[in-house]
This record gives C-alpha cells, sequence and structure tokens, in this order.
C-alpha cells in the first residue's frame, strides 16, 4: 500500500520513550483531554513501559489476575481507558498510540471498524516494509506468516477517538502465564500454544531494538503530515494527577461483576474450551 499525503491535517508525533505503565495511561488520557478541547492537534505517541506491567482491559475483572504473585516479584498492575484482554508488557514492546477526532481520522465517530483499519493499515504497511513477510490485519490483531504479532484496543469517548497497539520485539517467556488466568483458572498449560501462535520482530529478523523502531518510525508516518513535537506544560500537569487515579486501588480493582476475559493471546478456541472445562 502507498500513502498518498494528505495536507488537511497535520499530526504532532511524540518519539519514543521510555515510561511506567502509570505514566503511559494518564498521558494517553491528558492528550485525550487537550484533543477534545482543541488545545492540542491529533497525536501519535511511541512508547515502551520502562517496569514490567500487566495492563487490563476496561471492562475485564481483576480475578483475571494474581495480585500476590505479581506484588511478590513487582509486576505492576494498571487498568486501561481501551478494550480487549489483559496483556503483560515488558520494555520488548513497542506500544504506538493514536489520539484525534472522527475528522482528523477522516472517519465518522463510532466507526470501529473504520478506527481499527486506520490504524492496522499503517502498521501492516510498516512491518511489511521491514520484514519482507506476509502480513495481515483482522481486525484488532495483526499477523505475520498466520502467527499474531500485534495486538489493537480502541475507545471513542466525547468526540474523541483514541486506538493503541503493541509490537513485540521479542517474544516474553512463561512468567506471563502464571501471572494471568481466566476464570479462576490457570493459564500456563497453554503457554506452548500460545506460543506458537505468536511472533516477534527479533523472531523473523535480525534488527536491534533501536533499528527496528527507527524503520517502523518512519514506514509507520509515510505519506503523513506530521510535525515532531513535544508535551505541553498543561498536558504534563494533567497526566500527573491522572496518574494518581491510575495508581488508586480503586481503579485497578474495578468492579468485581466484571467479566473474566483472560490473556489478549488467547484465541477464541481456546477461550471455548476453558469455559467448557469442569
Amino acid at each position: 500500500m502507498v500513502f498518498k499525503k494528505k495536507e488537511v491535517v497535520e499530526w504532532r508525533v511524540l518519539p519514543l520513550e521510555d515510561r511506567d505503565i502509570y505514566t503511559l495511561n494518564s498521558l494517553e488520557d491528558a492528550l485525550c483531554n487537550a484533543i477534545k478541547k482543541g488545545d492540542s492537534p491529533p497525536t501519535i505517541m511511541f512508547s515502551r513501559v520502562s517496569e514490567p506491567a500487566i495492563s487490563l482491559g476496561y471492562n475485564q475483572n481483576i480475578a483475571d489476575v494474581r495480585r500476590d504473585l505479581c506484588d511478590q516479584i513487582g509486576i505492576q498492575v494498571a487498568r486501561r481507558k481501551t478494550g480487549g484482554r489483559a496483556m503483560y508488557f515488558c520494555p520488548n514492546y513497542l506500544i504506538i498510540t493514536m489520539i484525534g477526532n472522527p475528522g482528523q481520522f477522516g472517519i465518522n465517530f463510532r466507526n470501529v471498524a473504520g478506527l481499527y483499519a486506520t490504524f492496522s493499515e499503517r502498521v501492516s504497511h510498516s512491518l511489511r516494509s521491514i520484514l519482507g513477510a506476509s502480513v495481515a490485519s483482522h481486525l484488532n490483531s495483526i499477523m505475520v506468516k498466520d502467527k499474531k504479532i500485534c495486538g489493537i484496543s480502541q475507545s471513542q469517548e466525547k468526540g474523541v477517538l483514541l486506538v493503541h497497539g503493541y509490537i513485540g520485539y521479542e517474544k516474553a517467556g512463561p512468567l506471563e502465564f502464571d501471572l494471568l488466568r481466566f476464570q479462576g483458572q490457570e493459564l500456563t498449560s497453554y503457554f506452548t500454544s500460545i506460543h506458537h501462535g505468536t511472533t516477534s520482530i527479533h523472531e523473523i529478523g535480525s534488527y536491534t531494538f533501536d533499528e527496528f523502531y527507527k524503520r517502523f518510525f518512519s514506514g509507520f508516518l509515510e505519506g503523513l503530515n506530521y510535525m515532531l513535537g513535544s508535551l505541553s506544560s498543561s498536558e504534563i500537569a494533567y497526566s500527573h494527577k491522572s496518574r494518581e487515579i491510575h495508581r488508586h486501588p480503586l481503579w485497578i480493582e474495578g468492579s468485581p461483576t466484571l467479566p473474566s476475559k483472560g490473556h489478549c493471546h488467547l484465541d477464541i478456541k481456546e477461550l471455548n474450551a476453558l469455559t467448557q472445562s469442569p
């Protein structure tokens, strides 16, 4: 796919920074707030978590996380404002966030498929240019050689659209499956099947993380009208306040009635099998 440059919308791009999961979530809040008020342009932010963390989906039960083990080994637990299932993040993941209003994305509000498509087309295009491999998108997942390499989630609230996705530079080990459950059942036994059903940049190509990021950055932004920028003082101040909310136990724990959703890499067949287990 060749992206034709559009001169109407100019995106602000925040280059890669390491930040903990609470800061990442709070910065997304701050950007949404500023863009909603018209104080900031549509923004693309590249991030990498500085500390290992579990990210719960907005409507996911905290019981899916083994809090005792997370506390014991120092894994942060957070709840994001987008949907989906739990994901384990470590510094081996590149996280890309796009935030703007419907007009800036060129789609209608509540067009979930359109938002996913806008984001996944850019991710897929960049991965093809780097890996020279077959890349396919399936709404909220991107596959390379029929293996998952990227998961995507989104939220649409008060006229602001947020979509973000992760790409694994290296696969995580079995630890992440010790940390998560589905309907009270351990996921450790699913490590092998999930491991075989996913892939990573390092598994396919011989790039360092920095080399991969530079090439991905260029491919993702191809044809886009953008400027390199930085956070405003008001965005930083807003994120500091929001960070305290994201770290608060009441926000992280959520409601005990929220559904169990398990791990982001569990497919439908595996979820059904777990549901039917005695």
